[in-house]
This record gives structure tokens, sequence and C-alpha cells, in this order.
């Protein structure tokens, strides 16, 4: 039998019964079964086998300028005096109350500590005396991950609910030292990690930017920047979720350390000082869902995306592709796109658009669930479109709109287009279908322009972070709409 092709419009000649095609949407296909015996076994308690497996490294900063100091209203734990604490003494006050909450919430869980200066510490459970790496150990990623390696049995062997009182022992005997070797330690806590289930997590805490050994900001910054896209990589083959925290009044470079938690859905953030133990819990709650995740996204061929880097589309724009990593029920990515230009159409005979009121789109979800089966999820939608753009405007989500021009609007004041920038939001502005959501709309994008114009004013690494900061929120996964957002859904002619 002969079948035509929605999407290109070309005729195929298939094997099968219609009978055989799948008649749910969406559907989903496993590729490869889950090996016989993984690391963390799903079943009926899949959840909490999962998260029993998991790792948590704290990947702390221990460099000089921790030892910088804010005033507080009383003697707080940690503190050597009464009316001050140090970045440090604050960061021990939040990681201490973490563990606490982890050996009588999650006491299988495992948790270490790696700090980083001039050299690196392994302290790992608390169980074993910590190692040091230093001098050359600072320069050769895979060397020090296979050092890291060889010892992961000695420095990881226990839950927290077995070395709670060994890890705070070692956490009150921290203390600061020289320079900011953050790139090394952070190799060591993603080596460590990578020997947990997916979903483990690597959490940087620092005040500073990387200053010695890989990562330094001090040599060539596009090795710098292939050096955190290495570490990132890494950290995204292994299920591990890196997040980084960034303390007020530092400079980090956080654009440098931002394709990190962008490549493993992690999170970045600058928090007071004093609020660390507010703030902390967050980073440990949310829940890889899946890894390894790549996804395709076709389009009918009138149509092609906008905005879009051509490394990630085909020849004819029609389908993007892009390799997202690990994901948690809130990973989210936009796209966008329009109808092809005129003189392309004049040239596709078999469609009429006087006639064709809607188009299909597919999302093609590949990724490998938490016991290991590698899997695609294939999800078909057709779209209705109109070029009525205010009949248009009242299926727009603007939520997606929102994080959207956000997302967009970043990469374009990263690249010193400011005022192209603003102008973009402006744009997306325009697709509120009355002036409420507008200026629900201007007033959620406010922080972000305030930090491009910052950034422009000034130019400073701070305001650089600040909006950094603001582009890790604007990530969205947009695949299928819900049934609230599909009913009197239209597409309009330049979506």
């Amino acid at each position: 039998m002969c079948i035509r092709d929605r999407f290109c419009g070309e005729k195929n000649k298939l094997t099968i019964e219609e009978a055989a095609f799948p008649a749910v949407n969406p559907i989903t296909y496993i590729l490869q079964a889950a090996p016989e015996a993984p690391a963390a076994t799903v079943s009926a308690t899949e959840d909490k086998k999962i998260e029993d497996a998991v790792s948590v490294l704290f990947c702390l900063d221990v460099s000089g300028s921790m030892d910088a100091t804010t005033s507080v209203s009383k003697k707080m734990k940690y503190a050597n005096n009464d009316h001050v604490i140090t970045r440090l003494e604050a960061l021990k006050i939040a990681i201490d109350s973490q563990i606490e909450k982890m050996a009588k919430e999650t006491p299988n869980m495992k948790v270490g500590f790696v700090t980083f200066e001039s050299a690196i510490e392994l302290i790992g459970d608390g169980t074993y005396p910590p190692k040091k790496f230093s001098g050359a150990d600072l320069s050769e990623f895979h060397s020090l991950v296979e050092k890291t390696l060889n010892d992961h049995e000695k420095f990881m062997s226990q839950p927290v609910g077995k070395t709670k009182s060994a890890l705070l022992e070692k956490l009150a005997g921290i203390n600061t030292g020289g320079g900011t070797a953050l790139g090394p330690g952070l190799v060591v806590a993603a080596a460590l990690a990578s020997k947990g289930a997916p979903g483990s997590r690597v959490i940087i805490c620092t005040d500073g930017m990387a200053n010695e050994g890989m990562g330094s900001i001090s040599g060539d910054l596009n090795t710098t920047k292939l050096f955190y896209n290495q570490v990132g990589e890494y950290a995204q083959q292994h299920g591990i979720i890196v997040s980084i925290i960034s303390l007020v009044s530092s400079e980090c470079r956080l654009d440098l350390l931002s394709p990190i938690a962008n490549l493993t859905s992690g999170d970045i953030v600058r928090i007071d000082p004093t609020k660390l133990s507010t703030d902390f819990s967050a980073f440990i709650s949310e829940k890889i869902i899946a890894t390894a995740v790549n996804v395709k996204v076709k389009l009918h061929k009138v149509l092609q995306y906008r905005r879009v880097l051509p490394e990630f589309l085909s020849e004819d724009k029609s389908v993007y592709t892009l390799k997202v990593g690990n994901v948690t029920r809130d990973t989210q990515v936009t796209f966008e796109y329009c109808m092809k230009p005129i003189s392309q159409l004049a040239l596709m005979a078999d469609v009429d658009l006087a006639v064709q009121k809607k188009f299909p789109f597919q999302a093609q979800i590949e990724y490998k669930s938490l016991d290991g089966k590698k899997c695609v999820k294939v999800i078909t939608q057709f779209q209705e479109f109109t070029e009525k753009i205010e009949e248009s405007k009242q299926g727009v989500n603007m939520n997606v709109v929102q994080t959207h021009s956000l997302r967009s609007a970043a990469e374009i004041a990263q690249r010193g287009n400011y005022e192209e920038s603003s102008r973009s939001i402006e744009q997306y502005a325009q697709l509120a279908s009355n002036p409420t959501e507008k200026k629900k709309f201007k007033n959620a994008t406010v922080p972000f322009q305030k930090a491009v114009m910052r950034q422009k004013q000034t130019g400073s690494n701070a305001q650089c972070d600040e909006m950094t900061i603001q582009m890790n929120k604007a990530c969205l996964l947009y695949t299928s709409p819900s049934p609230r957002d599909q009913r009197g859904s239209r597409m309009p002619s330049s979506a």
C-alpha cells in the first residue's frame, strides 16, 4: 500500500497493513531493553530505590575570598564572631542543615565534599582520610578523572544515614586557603558523582572567578569555554545535574559556567550568604526523569524555523534537532517558526493554502529511562492556522512566549546587541491578546531587561553574571499543548 507523508507530501510504499499502524498518540517505542542488572533497579518501589542510589557532591569554594564577612544580629553556629559571619561560615550552616535533613529523610543517599582553593581536597563521605590534588594534577582532565575514580569506593562507601557525624566533623574543620581552582574541583566532584545513579548531583558553591588550573579565566578564553563544555558533556553523559550557587556581591563569570548547568538541567542562582539555609534544599529536591534526551521536531514543508542556528536544522529548515541531555519534569525548550518565502511556496504544486487549514507537527523524543531502557516517544499534533492576527492571539500561551522571548533576548544581548535585545522583547509582547496579558508579560521581563541595561552601562562581570542567571531561567521544552491549551488554538501565518 502507499501512504502520503503528512510533512513532505511524498508517497511512500509500505509493506505493512493499515491495521498495524499505531492507534494511540503519543506513542512510546522501546529501542533497547534495560540491562539485566541496572545500578538502580526500578520496580514497585522505583522512586525510592533510585533515590537511594543517588549521590550528592558539594563542591565548595574555600579560597581566601570566602573570608569576606556580613553583619548578623546574633552569634551563629560555626561563626567565630558575635555579629559578623564569613561566607564560608554561612555556607557551613546551610550545608549542616541539609545533611541533617538528608540523614533523616533520605538516609540511604550518599553525600560527599570536594573543596577547592589553590589545591583540591577530596573529602568524600568523611570516612576516609582526605586526598589532595595539586600542581600538574590540576591541568589534565582525563588523568584527574581516572585518579578520582580509582579511589571512588574509599571516599563514597557509606550512605549519609551512617556518615552524618563524620561529614559534620569534616565540615567544621574546613578552612580557607589561596586561589580558586574551580575547574579541577568540578572535575573531581563530577567524577565521584558519575558512580551514582542517574540524577546524582554536583552543587558548586563559589564566590569568585576560577584563576588556577583547568578552566582558569587567566588563560585563553576559548580554551576555557571548551573545558567547561567538556565537563558539562561528561556530566550529561552520566546523568549528573550540576547546579551553581554564586554568592551575592561576588563576580564569578557565570557566562563561562552556564553551559554546564544548561547541558545538565541544573540551576544557576545568586544567593545572599545569610539566606543560604532557606534556599539550599531546592537544588536537591528536583529529580531527573530521563537522561540522554535528544529531541527532533518536524514541521510541515511549508514552514521553517527561524532564529535557530543552522547546525540544529535540516537543509530545508523544517526539522529541528536538539541534544537536551538530562530532563526533570520542569525541563523546557522553545522554538520559533514561520511560513517559508513565497518564492518557495510557489514551487509546491501539491499544497493549496486556500484549502489547507491545518498543519502537522511531530516531536520525536529519544531518551534513556532511569532503569536503563532506550526509548523514543513520538507526539503528533495538528495545528489550525489563520491569517487573522487577532484571532491567532486567542490561542497564544504567553507563558511559552515569555520564556522564549527571554532566552532569545539573552542570546542577542550576549553578543553585545543590547538595543536589539530589548526590541525583541517588545515584539514578543505584541502577541498578547489583551492589555492585562501584555502588562503581565512586560512585568515578568523587567528583571532581565534591567540586567541587560546595567551590563550595557557598566560592562562588569557582576552584571554579566546577572544576565546569565536570567538566561538560565529561560529554558522551555514545548513538546505538545495540554488539552486546555489546544482549545481554540490558532497558528498565525508568522507564528
